[in-house]
């Protein structure tokens, strides 16, 4: 696969779970290629979307197969490598907005940055550019518990896309929210999404939002089907 593909190509991918002596198949040899795009995943508790999104952002490993992810593979990754993948590449988003609460929102953003070696002027200035984009400008100086729900979420946000990857895969981004907020959230993903061209994979048990996707995917038991494809 040429490392300048703009894609997603999984092939064969397996992981399993072992507890004990009791072995819990979790992901059963998915084979998908996905386009830069806005991709939807849904599918039943315990079929294995949050492992797969795991597998992509480089927090877990898969058991045998191949995850290319924009011309990397990411199973032939050393560790040192992955910790680069995950720093670069990817924004992960979580249903559950992880904020440390001692510290105000555009710290809050900028502490990927930190964490990155980035000096803190230049770290602070791309956060507040990163709040900016989610329209919370004018409450960077707030901190969490001084935030509406929507309002952390959209921290999250920035904070993924401050460095601005190539990637962003958010588990369950709205289900922490009421209706509207969470509305406002998945059209914010979606204006950014469109206007920065970074893939965005979400996963949800919102049907609504699963029908939004421009491919829309399925999993059952430990396999991806898209939208129409007979569930074997």
């Amino acid at each position: 696969m040429p490392e300048s593909s703009d894609r997603i190509l999984v092939r064969n991918l397996r992981k399993e779970y072992k507890t004990g002596k009791l072995i819990t198949p979790v992901l059963n040899g998915i084979e998908v290629e996905l386009p830069n795009s806005f991709i939807t995943l849904m599918g039943p508790s315990g079929s294995g979307k949050s492992t797969f999104l795991n597998i992509l952002s480089g927090i877990d490993t898969a058991d045998s197969g191949e995850v290319w992810v924009n011309g990397k593979e990411l199973t032939s990754l050393s560790e040192s490598e992955l910790t680069e993948y995950r720093r670069s590449d990817t924004g992960i988003i979580f249903q559950f907005f992880h904020l440390l609460p001692y510290l105000n929102a555009v710290e809050n953003v900028a502490m990927p940055l930190y964490i990155a070696g980035m000096g803190r002027k230049r770290a602070r200035e791309i956060a507040e550019e990163s709040l900016l984009k989610v329209g919370l400008a004018e409450r960077k100086t707030h901190k969490p518990d001084e935030l509406s729900g929507g309002e952390q979420q959209r921290v999250a946000i920035a904070r993924a896309l401050c460095k601005k990857p190539r990637i962003v895969l958010a588990d369950e981004p709205t289900g922490n929210l009421d209706t509207v907020h969470a509305g406002k959230v998945l059209d914010l993903l979606l204006e950014l999404q469109e206007k920065e061209k970074f893939s965005l994979i979400v996963v949800t048990h919102d049907r609504e939002i699963g029908a939004k996707g421009k491919i829309k995917l399925k999993m059952r038991d430990g396999r991806i089907f898209r939208e129409g494809e007979k569930v074997r």
